[in-house]
């Protein structure tokens, strides 16, 4: 067990080495398989997929998941929430609408 996680971290930092070298096409597939592996709620609701916004950024975010990182751990983990809405004006007019009806 203790060699294939060593292995694990190689190959880890293979990947990261060739990141470096990698053009937006390569990016994304690498992008895409990552996000497949990751089980976390706010990567699968708010990460946009389709952006070619920061990819170094979603990458790192992505392996670090993926080593076990937590969010708080990670420097760029809210910056690759691009979909989460970024004002709550939703709740303003639901609470407008309830003073409406009062």
């Amino acid at each position: 067990m203790f060699l294939f996680r060593k292995s694990e971290k190689l190959l880890f930092v293979k990947m990261n080495l060739y990141t470096e070298y990698m053009n937006e096409k390569d990016k994304m597939k690498k992008i895409k398989a990552l996000y497949e592996q990751v089980d976390d709620y706010f990567i699968k609701e708010y990460f946009d997929l389709d952006s070619m916004k920061n990819p170094d950024w979603k990458i790192e975010v992505l392996e670090g998941l993926l080593e076990g990182k937590k969010p708080y751990e990670l420097e760029h983990y809210d910056d690759v929430l691009e979909k989460y809405p970024q004002k709550e004006e939703f709740v303003l007019g639901d609470v407008h609408d309830l003073f409406d009806k009062l």
